[in-house]
């Protein structure tokens, strides 16, 4: 974090330390892990405890510490890196993003106000 700090200012308002995390930290936050699936292997184990949603996104393979009750684990082996399969993942939520603004629009202009919010609210 230091090197952060000292060399970007933008940056270091975006991530922050463990100390900071803990605090942050609420029973809905998502911890995504990210270029390991081994526990072992993760900056600060106390985050990766108390975390009740974890998603894991990795390039290598599945150790044997592999990080328990993730909600998504995304390991591809014969990705070049991890960075790979995020830029990946955000490709496919923007067309995610896309069908369900279609899907929303188009429930809403057949069916009732109340449907159509129900319908938006739950499916994004």
């Amino acid at each position: 974090m230091f090197e952060i700090d000292s060399h970007d200012e933008q940056l270091s308002r975006v991530f922050v330390d463990s100390d900071e995390a803990w605090e942050l930290m609420t029973p809905q936050t998502t911890l995504i892990v990210v270029d390991t699936s081994d526990a072992s292997r993760v900056i600060d184990a106390a985050i990766l405890s108390k975390a009740n949603r974890k998603v894991i996104i990795d390039h290598h393979r599945r150790g044997e510490d592999i990080i328990t009750n993730p909600l998504l684990t995304y390991i591809e082996p014969y990705a070049s890196s991890a960075s790979e399969l995020i830029a990946e993942l955000i490709e496919y939520q923007t067309k995610i993003e896309k069908n369900l603004a279609y899907c929303c629009n188009n429930h809403a202009w057949r069916n009732s106000g109340r449907y159509s919010e129900f319908f938006c609210k739950n499916m994004i």
